[in-house]
């Protein structure tokens, strides 16, 4: 099974496969965009970019404040989206935007 370690810098795998793609994903990012439901802003999406480590194990870890807007939004409604691109990945995309 890939575990984080075997992901980090490796080659992405078919992209076809997207429980591994994700993995590889999180591997080799450490930012992303938390999209909630913002509540200062009478519900209209929101995307906020975020820090995470990845827990080896397919879990996200952020370290972020209660008193962060985003943080008060999925506190609201848990729903919401976590975006990551390849571009964040040194090497992967060149200024055509292809690998």
């Amino acid at each position: 099974a890939a575990t984080a370690s075997t992901l980090l810098h490796a080659d992405p795998p078919p992209w076809q496969e997207k429980a591994l793609t994700a993995r590889w994903m999180v591997a080799n990012t450490d930012w992303g965009v938390l999209s909630t439901s913002s509540v200062h802003l009478n519900g209209t999406a929101f995307g906020n970019p975020n820090s995470f480590v990845d827990g080896g194990n397919g879990s996200l870890y952020f370290y972020v404040t209660d008193r962060d807007a985003s943080m008060q939004d999925v506190k609201a409604n848990p729903v919401c989206s976590f975006t990551l691109s390849e571009a964040m990945i040194p090497g992967r995309c060149n200024a055509a935007g292809g690998p």
